[in-house]
């Protein structure tokens, strides 16, 4: 009797130990790299330098900040600045338009 309660204690010893093993080792494992199209992967994976950054896009507070100024001012601040942009976009078009027929003028002589 006593050999079998020895077995069957080294059995329940032996068989605890092989179970704990197969659970640290499965968790050691390295996840397997996996694609979904459920979400992008970790910043880590993508080899990403952090967040991204929109320059010209207020944030919804300052988004409400503005229009709240601007309600309280009667100053359109969107045509402000209006005319010299326009100004330069006209003196950028008739710039290119010169250059345009400098070449069409140069491309002729070299036809002849």
């Amino acid at each position: 009797m006593r050999y079998q309660a020895f077995v069957r204690a080294a059995a329940a010893v032996l068989s605890t130990a092989f179970v704990a093993a197969g659970a640290a080792y499965a968790q050691a494992r390295p996840e397997p790299t996996t694609m979904t199209d459920t979400a992008p992967l970790p910043a880590t994976e993508r080899q990403s330098s952090g967040a991204v950054i929109l320059m010209d896009e207020p944030v919804l507070a300052q988004r409400e900040a503005l229009q709240q100024a601007q309600e309280r001012s009667g100053v359109d601040t969107r045509s402000m600045g209006a005319g010299t942009t326009r100004l330069l976009r006209n003196a950028q078009r008739e710039e290119a338009l010169r250059w345009q027929k400098a070449i069409e003028e140069a491309e002729k002589q070299q036809a002849k």
